[in-house]
């Protein structure tokens, strides 16, 4: 255990301890933990970014599952279902994801079918969802 530091007094004198003692921590110590933090860092950072993208797919699922309620909501009022100009003030894409995916939306020349689809975009990870007015859902592994 460290005592107080010798004073100037006891080097005048001769009297400091030979043992030193070292307040705070050694280079090598500070090392082995950035070694530690660098290490456990690059095994989270994959993890943590595999669940980042598949928020944003779950997120889009249910962008895309309100945007089918806007469009059936449309269906009823006007006969047929509307294309992305006439829908999209009724529903906004959210920033996050806009920021990520690209939202299409397609719809027949009678207006009795639509596909709703949201593509990455160039800076984009995920994965392409699409969603119709039959209810089929694509890809369906990524569907809940």
């Amino acid at each position: 255990m460290c005592g107080n530091p010798p004073n100037s007094e006891q080097y005048a004198a001769g009297k400091q301890s030979r043992v030193r003692c070292l307040w705070g921590f050694s280079l090598v110590e500070l090392l082995i933990v950035l070694a530690l933090v660098g290490i456990l860092a690059t095994i989270a950072l994959p993890s943590y970014r595999g669940v980042f993208v598949q928020s944003l797919e779950r997120e889009g699922m249910l962008y895309l599952l309100r945007l089918q309620s806007v469009q059936e909501r449309f269906r009823q009022a006007t006969q047929r279902y509307q294309t992305l100009d006439i829908v999209a003030p009724h529903l906004p894409l959210p920033s996050r994801l806009a920021s990520v995916y690209i939202l299409e939306v397609e719809v027949s020349d009678l207006g009795d079918y639509f596909k709703l689809a949201l593509l990455p975009n160039a800076k984009g990870d995920g994965t392409a969802i699409f969603l119709d007015s039959k209810g089929t859902r694509a890809p369906e592994d990524h569907w809940p």
